[in-house]
């Protein structure tokens, strides 16, 4: 994937100022509020706040985008809470803007500024685990209900995201990268990454796709795409949406604590008490866990190596190691 330009927040608000008109509206205030994946801006206009997101180009078509806009509408039949889409003048949840001092074009979209505190700062800042394991077991009961809509949801016409299946997350050529061929990694350890992705190619080939166990799912389901508020908890970012296991959501929400060894028992015991306060987790479930993790970190490896301008490349090659280390212990 070609890299991203950088770009000072003073263009990003200015051009994100310019998009506005396809709303008709008018910043009374802007500020940049994340700069990953996507740029995401707070917006404040005609008396209401909302989040404007600049998608990356190359990433999503709109037909993926505006499939994103139908499985939010989906959650929300399973009464839980998601950034709402606002439509364009036009009808459309999308335009398109050119980027300041470039030829580049993103889609842009509008939503409701969701209130809250962003769970990763709570777990930043906060020394509580009982509160943490709280927020957890909450996030198992939300994502049982996701998961427990999608088995019995039927996507409508047009309704096109990828899939993180075994191709999508262990084929030649999976969705985030080839991370066994990783800039930072040494011979040795790409041949270690090339052993575990062939292991876990085969391992998923045998696992069902019944809706019981695969539909649509997150996908990035992690502290930072998280937000709490008077004890509800919300999650929001779905830009990685997409056709996969109920189990690589659950990986992707405990991966941080998993990774860091961060309290991973208390997170860990939190997201499954809830869930199976919704939906069974099996045995089955909990034995194929690890490998599901390994799964999630083998993916981030291919996902950073194909972003030299994020701030955390420079972690890679710890990634890498820790990532070899681990397949050792996994794919056995």
């Amino acid at each position: 994937m070609t890299p991203v330009p950088a770009y000072d927040d003073a263009m990003l608000c200015e051009t994100a100022a310019a998009a506005l008109s396809d709303w008709g509206l008018s910043a009374e205030g802007i500020s940049v509020f994340s700069h990953s994946e996507n740029i995401v801006l707070r917006v404040e206009a005609a008396g209401d706040t909302y989040a404007l997101r600049l998608h990356r180009p190359g990433y999503h078509s709109l037909e993926e985008l505006n499939a994103e806009i139908m499985w939010h509408d989906m959650v929300r039949t399973a009464g839980l809470e998601t950034p709402v889409a606002v439509p364009a003048s036009n009808g459309e949840y999308y335009s398109q803007v050119q980027m300041p001092g470039s030829e580049e074009m993103r889609y842009v979209g509008l939503t409701r500024w969701i209130n809250g505190t962003v769970l990763a700062d709570f777990i930043e800042t906060s020394a509580d685990g009982t509160a943490k394991r709280g927020y957890f077991r909450q996030l198992g009961r939300v994502m049982a209900t996701m998961h427990q809509h999608a088995s019995q949801w039927t996507p409508p016409p047009g309704f096109v995201r990828h899939a993180l299946d075994e191709q999508g997350l262990m084929g030649p050529s999976p969705f985030w990268g080839c991370f066994w061929e990783a800039a930072p990694a040494s011979p040795a350890q790409k041949q270690a990454l090339e052993r575990a992705r062939r292991y876990l190619h085969s391992l998923l080939s045998s696992l069902e796709k019944d809706p019981g166990r695969y539909g649509v799912i997150h996908a990035d389901l992690h502290a930072s795409n998280i937000m709490i508020d008077s004890g509800r908890v919300i999650v929001f970012d779905f830009d990685d949406a997409g056709h996969g296991w109920y189990l690589y959501d659950m990986a992707t929400a405990l991966f941080d604590a998993w990774y860091d060894d961060d309290d991973f028992l208390n997170t860990y015991e939190g997201l499954v008490e809830g869930y199976g306060e919704r939906l069974a987790f099996t045995d089955e479930m909990r034995e194929l866990m690890p490998n599901f993790l390994l799964a999630r970190l083998l993916a981030y490896v291919g996902w950073l190596d194909n972003r030299p301008e994020n701030a955390a490349y420079g972690v890679l090659p710890e990634l890498i190691a820790e990532a070899c280390e681990r397949a050792t212990d996994i794919c056995r």
